[in-house]
């Protein structure tokens, strides 16, 4: 959860490139666990979100 957050800071702060940094380490520790798919499915939207901005 705090890595999907410092991603979110990032990503909002204008700091796309490491916003998806911090996005990609966050799905890695939330993969596989269902009581969390909510935050899996959120971390996807921002990491797109993310990309898009940083083109």
């Amino acid at each position: 959860m705090t890595t999907y957050l410092v991603g979110e800071l990032n990503r909002r702060l204008g700091n796309h490139r490491e916003a998806l940094n911090w996005y990609v380490n966050a799905g890695r520790t939330t993969e596989g666990d269902p009581r969390i798919a909510w935050l899996d499915r959120l971390i996807d939207k921002q990491r797109k979100l993310a990309e898009e901005q940083a083109a």
